[in-house]
């Protein structure tokens, strides 16, 4: 029988019971009075404060020897587990709390160095057949089992004839619509269905009967009426009342034709330092507010590097302010035909016609208006009304702003123009109102 000083030194794990797992280093046992004393002992994982412990042999129910938590070494195995009755049965000839002169009894450790629950080999064999079998079943088969002949479009398309079919069906005599294309000169979009389709219309704009003039449609369906004169002027007058002055309406007018004339003019391409290469403009204002607008216009292309001549029959007191800062961009003026450019132009912007008829047109701007349509340059006209065709110029966009009047010439494609009214200033003026404009400033209108 191993003596006691075999434990000694050792690191142990004590179950017991209620007053919980007590571990430490062996520093004495005393057989005498059956007490273990441990050294560097922690309680339930916490340190003890003396450092040291005594435990009465009777309340441990088992002991487990442990590895010592200073030793670095981390794959080292664990020691087995001995219960505490073998550990009293080696110090001592009776075992640990049972009556003097009864023989303790040895019992064989719960867990042991070694002790490893292994699977019989014949198991895995079965299982490892088992497997084998279901991946044949799935994917045993030849590919050459499973291969079939390829479709033949053409063969089984020749066996279809559209023509009789559709034969058949109208001579049926049953409702039956049938929508075609011409296959010719046929050109879409991404974004174009190839059969027709009527768009849907949303009328989000209201204004009063007595007002109301043709209807216009935007790109994406909306629907944009023209208005009267008297209403428009009422609009106007509502936004100047509540704080959109009469010149941030001319400045928004301005950067709307200018937009416009860039679409126009070929993009960012145009806009070059290069004199040969710079597109050439020329703006012919009269004198009334659509002439400012022309003005205002004329200013943003030059401040652009564009060649800009603008020409303007009559001055007048109220185009003052928009001239001097047109005359800072250093562009040309021109008082008459003389002074257009020599070499022809890309582009005309036309506010000659006031939306007030003038009793007699100028014989400068008749010369104007004949060397447009002479130029062969397109023409770009700014906020026209009824009265503009009568000047008799070939117009191939015009650009309305806020709303198109009524009369408005249809000659070349509509555009409308944002200038920066608000809904409230529509709903004073009596007209229901939803911006028809989006992310844009410039819309195109169709018929």
């Amino acid at each position: 029988m191993a003596s006691i000083s075999n434990f000694l030194g050792m690191w142990v794990k004590l179950d017991c019971g209620k007053l919980g797992i007590f571990e430490g280093k062996v520093a004495n046992v005393d057989d005498s009075q059956q007490l273990l004393l441990l050294n560097e002992a922690r309680h339930n994982g916490q340190a003890v404060l003396s450092n040291e412990i005594q435990i009465c042999a009777k309340d441990i129910q088992d002991l487990e020897i442990v590895k010592n938590p200073s030793d670095s070494t981390t794959n080292s195995k664990k020691t087995g587990v001995v219960s505490h009755n073998q550990l009293i049965a080696e110090a001592t000839p009776t075992k640990v709390g049972s009556s003097p002169g009864k023989p303790g009894r040895m019992k064989k450790s719960s867990t042991y160095p070694g002790d490893r629950s292994t699977t019989p080999k014949k198991n895995q064999e079965s299982k490892h057949k088992s497997m084998s079998a279901r991946n044949k079943e799935c994917f045993g088969q030849s590919i050459d089992d499973i291969k079939t002949l390829d479709f033949d479009f053409e063969e089984n398309l020749a066996k279809f004839d559209k023509k009789a079919v559709f034969e058949e069906l109208e001579n049926s005599g049953v409702a039956f619509v049938r929508k075609g294309f011409k296959e010719s000169n046929l050109k879409l979009k991404h974004n174009e269905n190839v059969l027709e389709q009527e768009p849907v219309i949303q009328r989000q704009i209201c204004v009063p009967p007595e007002h109301r003039g043709k209807e216009f449609v935007t790109d994406v369906g909306v629907a944009v009426p023209a208005v009267s004169m008297e209403l428009k002027d009422l609009i106007f007058e509502t936004s100047e009342r509540m704080g959109l002055s009469r010149e941030q309406r001319i400045e928004c007018a301005g950067m709307c034709a200018f937009q416009m004339a860039v679409q126009v003019l070929g993009g960012s391409q145009r806009f070059t330092n290069n004199i040969n290469e710079r597109a050439s403009v020329v703006v012919m204002a009269g004198p009334h507010l659509q002439g400012l607008h022309g003005i205002c216009a004329a200013r943003h292309l030059a401040n652009k590097n564009i060649q800009v001549t603008l020409f303007i029959p009559r001055k007048t007191q109220d185009l003052i302010p928009q001239l001097a800062l047109y005359m800072h961009t250093g562009a040309a003026l021109a008082s008459s035909v003389r002074d257009f450019p020599d070499l022809p132009v890309d582009l005309v912007i036309d506010t000659l016609s006031g939306h007030e008829q003038s009793k007699q047109v100028l014989e400068q701007t008749l010369t104007a208006i004949e060397w447009a349509n002479n130029n062969k340059a397109p023409v770009l006209s700014i906020d026209p009304c009824e009265h503009s065709a009568s000047l008799g110029l070939e117009v191939k966009w015009s650009l309305a702003l806020g709303l198109p009047l009524v009369g408005t010439p249809t000659a070349g494609r509509l555009f409308l123009g944002d200038v920066g009214i608000p809904k409230g200033v529509f709903s004073a003026a009596g007209v229901t109102y939803v911006s028809p404009f989006r992310d844009k400033i410039v819309v195109a209108l169709d018929d």
